[in-house]
């Protein structure tokens, strides 16, 4: 099985489809993200080694692509994080559908941020199927989609998730000692 740690060369959607076993070394904080132009919508999230110089201290920048694209995939929202960003369940699901890639820098794929290339519509699939509203208005969706982003960044900040991850099948699970450690630690506190 092939295993990222993090100085190898699949990065982001390509390493979450041709690996079987990712391993990251820590938590990255601080991350600090940009909106860039993109065809497809106004502007999607891009962390550039220029922004994130202190953070970045492993090799090989483009596997923080991997990082985040994990990361969008499962970290788990808390009912805190929720309650105090005002985070709806569209929200959570845009987050989790998420696409990112490296090329000289980490991106949210500017074509198909959300899987496909028809961006808004991918918004309004997700609004509609937490609300059961269907929104029209393209200003309401462009907003959506920028709350979503500031969202994410939020949750690099403050949320965690595990460092070990293993495909099995399709499907990737995290390492059980992740959940033994949180556990510990929740009840020790």
């Amino acid at each position: 099985m092939k295993n990222i740690k993090m100085d190898s060369k699949g990065y982001g959607s390509e390493a979450f489809y041709r690996c079987n076993k990712v391993q990251f070394p820590k938590l990255i904080r601080g991350l600090i993200s940009t909106r860039a132009n993109s065809s497809y919508v106004d502007k999607v999230s891009m962390w550039t080694l220029e922004d994130n110089d202190d953070i970045v201290k492993y090799d090989d920048f483009g596997n923080l692509a991997t990082y985040i694209m994990f990361f969008a995939n499962f970290c788990k929202f808390t009912q805190d994080f929720i309650d105090k960003y005002k985070v709806e369940k569209y929200h959570i699901k845009l987050i989790r559908r998420m696409w990112f890639e490296y090329i000289d820098e980490i991106n949210l794929d500017f074509k198909r941020p959300y899987g496909n290339s028809n961006i808004l519509n991918d918004v309004k699939t997700e609004y509609m199927k937490a609300t059961g509203y269907n929104e029209k208005d393209e200003s309401k969706l462009i907003d959506i989609h920028m709350r979503t982003l500031e969202l994410f960044d939020l949750a690099l900040e403050e949320l965690y998730m595990s460092t070990k991850y293993e495909k099995i099948g399709n499907e990737w699970i995290t390492n059980k000692s992740y959940y033994r450690i949180n556990k510990l630690e929740r009840i020790l506190k």
